[in-house]
């Protein structure tokens, strides 16, 4: 399976980004802080390009529901996602995410240039930290998601907990 990267470019006032290979745990963070500083930089208009994602992981679709939610609060409406693949969108309607999604069926004009982004590498605790976010999204927007990842969050929080105090032991 290809690693994952991701692909960022801006035009106006909109910010691009480009999927390509794996969508995972790996990339979601990067994903996350780049958007966040995006709306720090005034940017209110994002476009997903999936051409090329393989797959998503629910990490990273959690990622995808909870930065949906943050952008909604901020009074944007919805991401925005385009050339997706079936097997992804279904992958995104199993989870309950498609409906705090757009899907635009025209490509919108992209920039002329792109950059990668530089992926982010993050401690353990810190990992571990986006993926129990990452759930915590997925469970708060599905009753169906509460039943399918419940154990995935108990032990992520046990995992935690186990990492938090061996941070204070080294200390």
């Amino acid at each position: 399976m290809k690693k994952g990267y991701i692909e960022i470019g801006k035009r106006d006032k909109t910010v691009f980004i480009k999927i390509i290979g794996r969508a995972d745990f790996q990339i979601s963070p990067s994903l996350k802080n780049f958007i966040h500083q995006c709306l720090e930089q005034k940017f209110r208009s994002f476009a997903i390009n999936m051409k090329d994602c393989t797959t998503m992981d629910s990490t990273f679709m959690g990622v995808i529901a909870g930065t949906s939610g943050i952008l909604r609060e901020r009074g944007i409406t919805k991401l925005t996602l385009y050339n997706i693949t079936d097997h992804n969108f279904n992958l995104l309607e199993t989870l309950g995410i498609s409906l705090f999604l757009n899907f635009a069926k025209k490509p919108p004009e992209e920039p002329a240039k792109y950059s990668s982004l530089i992926l982010n590498i993050l401690s353990q605790r810190e990992m571990a930290e986006n993926v129990l976010n990452a759930h915590t999204s997925l469970i708060e927007i599905s009753e169906g998601n509460k039943v399918k990842f419940k154990d995935v969050v108990e032990y992520l929080k046990e995992d935690l907990k186990k990492k938090k105090s061996s941070d204070k032991n080294r200390s």
